[in-house]
């Protein structure tokens, strides 16, 4: 019993944590699916095997969003046109490493470290990607997901063009919001919460003196550190930190 409640309490932590951070990645989502054209996502991110990876990677590298704020924003691409290359390419180089994230680790670490991260982020993220588009026989030919056209005040005759290029956006807004917060949570919400339940069963059992335990060996400690970060919710700017100290 004391075990269940150990986990569910790990797990509630875990989502309150994250909760903040998959907000923002469905807002995210919705302003790209307000005002990201649905033709320009399948033009750059949904054609050709090895642009639409490069494009994405170098899109996600900059953007500040952690592992779990990236995944609404990955499946609002998606839905919109981007091939599975793409996507995976724009999963991996965003949550690495971010615009918040690199002057923090020259900070703490140094220029070489600020250097590397971002470059070993894009080339996983491009490798990755590649292998994707080039082993998969048959890239999705699925025509994306329409953008729900705005309407309703065609009709209207505003006073000035300037309330009207309001109420235009705003309702593209609206839209969008509608499409993050119900269209796109109701695809991925359930896969999300299983996600929670087992990072907070891992954490739960995990002991807290893994990593110290073996330090001694470089190359095992570097296998350790791996394995321990996989499931660890931590973004690129709090991770930073953590390095800096072990």
């Amino acid at each position: 019993m004391n075990a269940v409640i150990g986990i569910l309490e790990s797990s509630w932590h875990m989502f309150l944590e994250s909760s903040i951070y998959m907000l923002f990645g469905f807002f995210c989502a919705g302003l790209i699916y307000a005002y990201v054209k649905t033709e320009m996502i399948g033009k750059y991110l949904g054609k050709g095997k090895i642009r639409s990876v490069f494009l994405s990677a170098l899109i996600g590298v900059p953007m500040p969003l952690c592992s779990c704020g990236v995944v609404p924003a990955a499946a609002g691409l998606k839905k919109q046109g981007a091939n599975n290359g793409a996507t995976l390419s724009f999963l991996i180089s965003t949550p690495e490493t971010g615009v918040d994230s690199i002057p923090l680790t020259y900070a703490l670490m140094d220029p070489l470290m600020a250097v590397i991260r971002p470059v070993v982020a894009f080339i996983s993220a491009v490798t990755a990607g590649l292998f994707e588009n080039f082993t998969d026989k048959k890239i999705s030919s699925e025509q994306p997901a329409s953008q729900t056209q705005v309407t309703g005040f065609c009709s209207i005759t505003p006073k000035s063009s300037r309330q009207k290029s309001n109420y235009i956006t705003s309702s593209k807004i609206f839209a969008g919001l509608k499409y993050a917060f119900i269209d796109l949570l109701g695809d991925i919400g359930k896969w999300f919460l299983a996600g929670i339940f087992i990072a907070g069963l891992i954490s739960y059992y995990m002991p807290d003196n893994l990593i110290e335990s073996y330090l001694g060996n470089n190359f095992l400690a570097m296998i350790v550190m791996l394995i321990t970060g996989i499931p660890m919710y931590v973004c690129a700017t709090s991770s930073t930190p953590i390095a800096a100290a072990l």
